[in-house]
């Protein structure tokens, strides 16, 4: 397999130009957490993770990519992000039921226990939890629009401040919509179709249980620098 002999239920997908970095082995130090690490043409040839974790990490160099057996190698440029798709695939292929999707740089909040995963249960988990343990809260989020920001949903402040603020929106939102408010109205679903009418700084939406199992991806934003445009950090810089 690759991995020691052993699948993991959990991976970590990384791809990487640098040294192992902090955030590699904070992951590589989760016990129940393994990570693939999909290298480039400019990584360093000697990646050294550190022997401790040696059964936690494992490092795809670009003469190992060439000779995976993934058809999907063939569509993959070099010096691209995109070789981080051999990583998916590989975690696939040794067992993973939930893919934690990372930079490297990405720094975890709570090292110790490592990435939000509580509502993203395996199957495994899922059986050994009663029903009404294993469901968590999530909320619909719906409008009118062919757009929808979800970033007011984060409830972020803007300049690193503590200051709410809903004028933030992803990178390759439509400039031509980011002050759009009928972007962020919401709505219950199967209720009243028409949007609220005034945006409020933190949209309302309708909050139900739902087991993990219905769940299938997680999305989160970085503390103090999200994923924004270069149009937003000239604007709020």
């Amino acid at each position: 397999l690759g991995l020691l002999g052993k699948k993991c239920s959990m991976w970590a997908v990384v791809t990487t130009i640098f040294p192992p970095t902090q955030t590699i082995r904070d992951l590589g130090n989760l016990t129940d957490w393994c990570v693939v690490v999909a290298g480039d043409k400019k990584t360093p040839k000697v990646y050294d993770v550190g022997e401790g974790l040696l059964g936690h990490v494992v490092y795809l160099s670009p003469s190992r990519q060439e000779q995976m057996p993934y058809l999907v190698k063939e569509h993959l440029e070099w010096n691209h992000f995109g070789r981080k798709n051999l990583g998916f695939v590989y975690a696939i292929h040794h067992g993973a039921q939930v893919i934690y999707d990372v930079d490297d740089d990405n720094v975890l909040i709570n090292p110790q226990q490592g990435p939000i995963s509580h509502y993203l249960l395996t199957e495994t988990q899922q059986h050994a939890q009663p029903q009404t343990q294993s469901e968590v809260q999530v909320s619909w989020a719906s409008n009118d629009h062919h757009l929808l920001n979800p970033y007011p949903f984060f409830h972020p402040t803007a300049n690193h401040t503590q200051t709410p603020t809903t004028n933030m929106w992803p990178r390759g939102f439509p400039l031509d919509f980011i002050k759009d408010s009928n972007t962020i109205h919401t709505r219950r679903p199967n209720s009243n179709p028409n949007p609220i009418p005034k945006p409020t700084p933190k949209p309302k939406s309708s909050p139900n249980p739902w087991a993990p199992g219905r769940i299938g991806m997680v999305q989160s934003l970085a503390n103090h620098d999200p994923d924004v445009d270069a149009v937003y950090r000239y604007q709020k810089g």
